[in-house]
This record gives structure tokens, C-alpha cells and sequence, in this order.
């Protein structure tokens, strides 16, 4: 019998981003924005490193970071920031799973960044295939 999904509750939402909680799994989608400036991109990703903290030392359990609709190439600073984000459900000893869009080099640099997570952090090219991880690991 397939797993059910459970009601979503919104968390939080920005100008490109949304974070869902369903049930003890947390869902952040963030996607492209090309009318954002540089100021405010920064704004909304400070935004998400402390809502991620607040998550991740709360009840939930994981977290599902869909990445499949961002941009599909970043820079430096937004792999910084990423890297924090990551950390703090490392930290908690909690699941994070990162969904790729079909970009190559978006699916390297998630997967060069999650690699130095160890076993806390993957990457997939499909919400089921994150959601199953996730289940296989706890969230």
C-alpha cells in the first residue's frame, strides 16, 4: 500500500520560497525569481537559514528541499548559504533530502555540496524518490 501524504500546514513563505509542514516532514520549495536584486535574494536566504534552524531544532523530524524550479546554477555565496542550511539539520542529527531540477550542473553542485554531509544529506532528481529516502530515514 503506497505511503499517503498528510495534510500540509504553511510555515512560512517569502517572495520565492515556501515551506510546508506535513505532518513531522518539513517542504521547502524555492524557485527562480528573476526580478529579485541581489539584496533581496540575500534577504530571503538569511530568512531561510534561521527558519531552517527553528525546523530543525523543533518536531520535525526531516526536511525535503525542493531545488528542481531555483536557479539552476549558483554562486559562491548561495553555496555558503546552502551549507548552512544543510548544517543546521546535521547538527540535529535529522534528514535532509535536496531535489534537483534536470540541470547537470545544478545536480553537480548538490551533489558536491551534499557530500560533505556525509549520510544526513542527499540528492535526488524526483520528490518520490526524496520522500522515500526520508521515510528509510526517519522523517
Amino acid at each position: 500500500m503506497a505511503a499517503t501524504t498528510p495534510p500540509q500546514q504553511r510555515y512560512a513563505e517569502g517572495a520565492n520560497y515556501s515551506i510546508e509542514l506535513e505532518g513531522v516532514l518539513a517542504v521547502c520549495r524555492v524557485r527562480s525569481r528573476r526580478d529579485l536584486t541581489m539584496e533581496e535574494g540575500a534577504r530571503l536566504v538569511s530568512e531561510k537559514v534561521a527558519l531552517f534552524r527553528k525546523l530543525a531544532a523543533g518536531a520535525s523530524a526531516g526536511m525535503l528541499f525542493d531545488l528542481s524550479a531555483a536557479p539552476a546554477v549558483i554562486g559562491p555565496k548561495t553555496q555558503e548559504a546552502l551549507g548552512k542550511m544543510l548544517g543546521v539539520w546535521q547538527l540535529a542529527r535529522k534528514p535532509i533530502a535536496l531535489v534537483s531540477g534536470p540541470n547537470a550542473m545544478q545536480q553537480l553542485q548538490l551533489r558536491r555540496l551534499a557530500a560533505s554531509f556525509a549520510e544526513s544529506v542527499a540528492v535526488f532528481e524526483s520528490e518520490p524518490a526524496a520522500r522515500d529516502w526520508l521515510r528509510t530515514h526517519g522523517a
